[in-house]
């Protein structure tokens, strides 16, 4: 959702700029990059290959178009690119590098980390609570473990 409105945001304050108007085409380009990685940001799931891929897709793209932008000091527009950049990172960083290591992660779940909840369902009960929740917070990293 936020992707989306970054997006307005930027197209208003780009097609105003001086510093691009030699890159106009390249930036135009861009922007329609740019909306693509935002349409892609809202069906984002991690789980999903399908999705992770044009993701991925269309964010290598952006990256590569993204120094079109290079020139701007408008602070909103430097933020927008930037969340975007960042977004894309932390999705190529889940699907890529870490994939191998979260299969290793979801392989190795037993079913005491499944059903582990370190926090509990409030109460009315404000004395049961709170022993319920010193509990948990005593249990939090294991129940042997009271370091």
């Amino acid at each position: 959702m936020l992707l989306p409105i970054l997006f307005f945001l930027l197209i208003g304050e780009v097609v105003s700029k001086s510093c691009i108007d030699s890159n106009r085409p390249k930036v135009i380009k861009c922007l329609e990059t740019f909306q693509k990685v935002a349409e892609a940001a809202g069906d984002y799931d991690l789980t999903n290959s399908t999705t992770t891929k044009s993701t991925n897709e269309v964010c290598g793209k952006f990256k590569r178009c993204s120094p079109a932008f290079a020139c701007e000091t408008e602070q909103k527009i430097v933020y927008a690119l930037n969340m975007t950049l960042l977004f894309c990172d932390a999705a190529g960083f889940f699907t890529n590098e870490f994939l191998p290591c979260q299969i290793k992660l979801d392989s190795k779940t037993t079913e005491c980390s499944r059903a582990w909840n370190p926090f509990p369902a409030q109460i009315e009960d404000k004395k049961k609570m709170a022993e319920i929740q010193k509990e948990a917070c005593n249990n939090y990293f294991g129940k042997d473990n009271f370091d």
